[in-house]
């Protein structure tokens, strides 16, 4: 729930649902590559979970 919220969920608060908040053809591809599942880790695990690659609209904008 907490996923959907801040990516469907997002999108469709700011009516920007018709170009993000899904991964899909023609829509802004944003988003964070992670270096584990937080579907299936432990839930007091998932704050171990980091941000390996960032990207805005296609662009990597990973810090470096």
């Amino acid at each position: 729930e907490a996923v959907s919220l801040f990516t469907r969920g997002a999108a469709w608060f700011s009516f920007d649902e018709g170009r993000r908040g899904t991964l899909e053809a023609d829509k802004e591809a944003s988003f964070c590559v992670l270096d584990g599942d937080p579907f299936v880790v432990a839930p007091e695990s998932i704050r171990e979970i980091r941000c390996t690659a960032l990207y805005r609209a296609g662009d990597d904008i990973t810090p470096r």
